[in-house]
């Protein structure tokens, strides 16, 4: 099959001056556009708003997937300390005594047996809330929970306060106050 330059020449609708004129120009044109590169290749407009919009999701996405592992790590340290308080609290603590003490701000009172009592006052034991129930644990467990949530921590008492020095000038200095005094 010949070309169409050709096909026109044989109907006589151009000559061969119009012919070798038209090769030339097109020969020029081909000259006059800028050589590419090898390995440079050309980004358009379109391609750059392409590879911005890319990277702006990429973005996103490490952001969500940033979101969610502090979303996992922070149900995983709640399903631990409920692990810790469930398996280490005591079950048999309730009893006769009342116990009391202040939870938000609210005073606070659990029924619980004289040696639950006596290890809550001399702080070997601490009272922790967990989803509005409270618990008794014992006072290392409490102090670990403390580190990973404060607010777990309903009553704890400190054994450093009976160590303070006793003022020489004080008058009731001989009167020492049980801890397991009942009011």
């Amino acid at each position: 099959m010949s070309s169409l330059q050709e096909q026109l020449l044989k109907a006589g609708l151009t000559n061969e001056k119009k012919l070798k004129k038209t090769k030339a120009e097109k020969h020029a044109r081909i000259k006059k556009q800028p050589k590419k590169k090898k390995g440079h290749v050309e980004v358009s407009e379109l391609q750059q708003e392409i590879q911005r919009q890319q990277q702006e999701r990429k973005e996103r996405d490490l952001e969500l997937n940033k979101k969610q592992q502090q979303i996992l790590a922070l149900r995983e340290e709640r399903a631990r300390v409920k692990q810790l308080i469930e398996h280490h609290s005591d079950k048999s603590y309730a009893g006769d005594i009342a116990y009391n003490f202040s939870f938000d701000n609210k005073v606070k009172t659990l029924y619980v047996k004289e040696l639950v009592q006596r290890a809550l006052t001399r702080g070997t034991a601490a009272i922790c809330v967990l989803e509005d129930k409270f618990y008794i644990l014992p006072a290392n467990i409490a102090q670990r929970l403390a580190e990973i949530d404060d607010t777990l921590i309903a009553s704890l008492h400190d054994n450093s306060a009976s160590s303070e020095p006793v003022d020489e000038d004080d008058p009731y200095a001989d009167y020492v106050i049980p801890d397991d005094l009942m009011w």
